[in-house]
Formats: C-alpha cells, structure tokens, sequence
C-alpha cells in the first residue's frame, strides 16, 4: 500500500476539523440549555413579581 506525501496532512486536517466541529457542537449545545433553564427561571421570576403587585 502506498501513501503519497500529502496524506499525512490530510489526516492532521482530518483531526483538527474533527476537534474542531465537536467544540463547537458542545458550545452550542451548552448554550442552548444554559438559555433553555433560564428562560423557565425568568418566566419563574415574572410570575412571582406579578402576585406581589
């Protein structure tokens, strides 16, 4: 089997972009449920504000 000079490269961009990609993924991710929880807190908050008044 024989692999040219380019391959090796190939892989490293292969590798990076796989690092990449999942970082992203998982920030997004954490955003998502970061505002998901907030969104149930803040309807919380208004709820509570509107029985004081």
């Amino acid at each position: 089997m024989y692999l040219d000079p380019g391959f090796g490269s190939m892989i490293f961009q292969l590798i990076v972009a796989l690092i990449a990609g999942l970082g992203a993924y998982f920030a997004l991710a954490k955003k998502k449920a970061i505002s998901l929880f907030n969104k149930k807190n803040k309807t919380n908050m208004e709820d509570s504000n509107e029985e004081r008044i």
